[in-house]
């Protein structure tokens, strides 16, 4: 759990100066220590939710399909916080009580813009931003390890037995998940952000993620090289061989013909290294 909300909140650092997003837990927030206190003393936990709200975003982000849908990658990230078991957009579930002619909201325009009187649908329309506030609630289920006897069971013998965890446990993780809600929100969100509509800072951002996948793979790339270079040497094989390294330029080139020239100068280079790893 530590190695992935550290992951989100790392990626927030390059997304969120894009957007601004405030999250917080939905009852107040003395209220849910004071719950969370009381569940502690007597060994147990408590659930609790997270409001977010991210505003800063313009009218026409996402699409109607679930793979370009602004819930969807929302929900994609936030569903990644462990003991996430709920999001709600907007009213969220209220709005199963209300009618459409109450759960609607309706459109307003001064002549240059257009804004919703209400949000009940939390900035987005149909996987679509409409620009206003992007607003969710995350649901996070009570801390599963405490001090009380649980039934369960023994999967070694297959019997049923009683659990109770010791140490040291949040008795209410969503009092702390605020900062990683709002980590994966901004993420999300910039995903969905339209590259060219983004300014310098924001282009230059999205090249510099490529880049680091690029050097990940690129390393990767040179220990299988190496790899091949003492399967070579054990079997008396020479380090460079022609007619594969043409094969490799042919059909890398296949990949991208509208970039072959380029392509296959990349591998070259690549391929040149590869030997050096080799040697």
């Amino acid at each position: 759990m530590k190695r992935r909300t550290l992951s989100l909140v790392l990626a927030c650092a390059l997304s969120v100066a894009l957007l601004s997003a405030c999250g917080g837990p939905e009852v107040p927030l003395e209220e849910l220590r004071q719950q969370a206190e009381a569940a502690k003393a007597a060994g147990d936990s408590v659930g609790g939710q997270v409001r977010c709200t991210v505003t800063g975003l313009p009218a026409g982000l996402g699409g109607p399909g679930w793979r370009e849908a602004v819930e969807s990658e929302l929900a994609r990230h936030l569903f990644a916080i462990p003991a996430v078991k709920a999001l709600g957009f907007g009213d969220g579930a209220a709005r199963a009580a209300l009618r459409g002619s109450q759960a609607n909201d309706a459109l307003r325009t001064d002549g240059t813009r257009v804004w919703t009187v209400t949000n009940h649908n939390g900035g987005i329309n149909g996987g679509v931003t409409n620009g206003m506030p992007v607003t969710f609630t995350v649901t996070f289920k009570p801390t599963p390890s405490i001090a009380i006897s649980q039934d369960t069971v023994d999967l070694a013998r297959m019997e049923n037995c009683t659990v109770t965890v010791q140490g040291r446990h949040d008795p209410c993780i969503a009092l702390r998940a605020a900062p990683i809600v709002e980590a994966a929100a901004a993420l999300a969100l910039w995903r969905v952000l339209d590259p060219q509509a983004g300014d310098l800072d924001t282009l230059r951002l999205r090249l510099d993620g490529i880049d680091r996948q690029l050097v990940q793979l690129f390393v990767r790339r040179q220990e299988l090289s190496r790899d091949i270079g003492a399967y070579k040497a054990a079997c008396g094989l020479p380090v460079q061989d022609p007619e594969r390294e043409a094969q490799v330029l042919r059909s890398r080139g296949d990949l991208a013909p509208e970039r072959r020239e380029q392509v296959e100068r990349l591998y070259e280079t690549l391929m040149a290294l590869s030997r050096e790893e080799q040697s």
